[in-house]
């Protein structure tokens, strides 16, 4: 099979989390099918130095596909304006060309696979730039429709692409980023955190190669926990759809469980501070939404509607106030 990667990613000076995923991608697809041949599509202009690094990390297993008379840059401008194919800039055969960077553009031959690492930027704007912000907002839609097949890290973002933007489950593939444990040349413990809930989960996380893992919101609800009751009662009693995103005066964003006190905040824009503590120094008491250790010191004490509950992705999962016993024996029940 003849399989082409987007390189751009990789020409970056400093790379990023999507160019240590790509390069990943790249290396355990050259490990793992060797049977294949690859290619990797790079714009060479004003990246002579990292083209030569490249070429020793790469070229003697893959082609280097090289449009040396352009600027990524200007690439995407043009996209943006003008439909050139890309077949246009990277000749040669490909049965499949994958784009690790959430953009497909125009007139890709073969099939296209596009990787969408998640959609924060729809609920955190402020976090990506202006330039950033428009390519995903011209692009995505067209992205997703022309994509044969999507690589997501995680459920919760295959979740966010049906809710958004209406794509069918089954153009949509799970594949979790792992650590390659041979490159460190050492035994590094993977500790798999988030989503584990049902004896599946913690299944899967072992069969994705991970050590262990960590349990939290199953833990809430039980009769050991020292949250108060009411807390628990809110995990129990709260529905799918009460499980929001909220942005913490940490500057963090933070899942929690819609409540009348979210409800104001959102109605009213804020609640002051009925007494500064300084918790944080980076939180100015005149702009903060909600004082985050007062609505923490509600959660404590029980009084859930003046409360910050925050909760796991699947607290309204819980039905019922278990033992602590009764869980790690479900979780465990193969392996005492």
């Amino acid at each position: 099979m003849k399989i082409a990667f987007d390189g751009q990613p990789l020409l970056n000076a400093n790379k990023t989390g999507i160019a240590y995923y790509e390069d990943g991608l790249v290396k355990g697809m050259l490990k793992y099918y060797p049977e294949n041949e690859y290619q990797l599509d790079v714009f060479t202009f004003r990246h002579k130095d990292r083209i030569e690094q490249l070429q020793k990390e790469y070229s003697h297993k893959l082609v280097l596909k090289k449009c040396v008379w352009l600027w990524d840059r200007i690439f995407r401008v043009f996209t943006f304006l003008i439909y050139i194919p890309y077949a246009c800039f990277f000749s040669g055969e490909r049965e499949i060309t994958h784009f690790c960077n959430y953009v497909i553009p125009f007139g890709v031959r073969g099939k296209k696979v596009v990787t969408i690492h998640d959609l924060a930027f729809r609920e955190y704007p402020q976090t990506i730039r202006t330039r950033t912000m428009m390519m995903l907002k011209m692009n995505l839609r067209k992205t997703l429709k022309r994509a044969d097949a999507i690589a997501v890290d995680s459920a919760f973002t295959k979740s966010e692409l049906v809710k958004y933007y209406n794509v069918q489950k089954g153009k949509i593939y799970v594949v979790p980023c792992g650590i390659d444990k041979e490159k460190y040349e050492k035994k590094i413990p993977v500790i798999l955190a988030g989503g584990i809930y049902e004896h599946t989960d913690y299944e899967r996380a072992f069969t994705l190669g991970a050590d262990g893992v960590q349990i939290a919101t199953r833990f809430v609800t039980t009769e050991e926990c020292d949250a108060d009751e009411r807390y628990k009662q809110a995990y129990i009693q709260a529905k799918k759809e009460d499980i929001v995103i909220v942005n913490s005066p940490v500057g963090m964003p933070g899942r929690a469980i819609r409540n009348v006190f979210l409800d104001k905040v959102k109605a009213e824009g804020r609640i002051p501070p009925t007494k500064c503590l300084r918790c944080i120094h980076t939180c100015n008491p005149a702009e903060t939404p909600y004082c985050i250790t007062e609505a923490l010191i509600h959660a404590a004490k029980g009084e859930v509607d003046q409360a910050l509950l925050f909760c796991g992705g699947r607290a309204y999962e819980a039905k019922t106030i278990e033992t602590v016993k009764k869980v790690i024996d479900y979780f465990c029940k193969d392996c005492l």
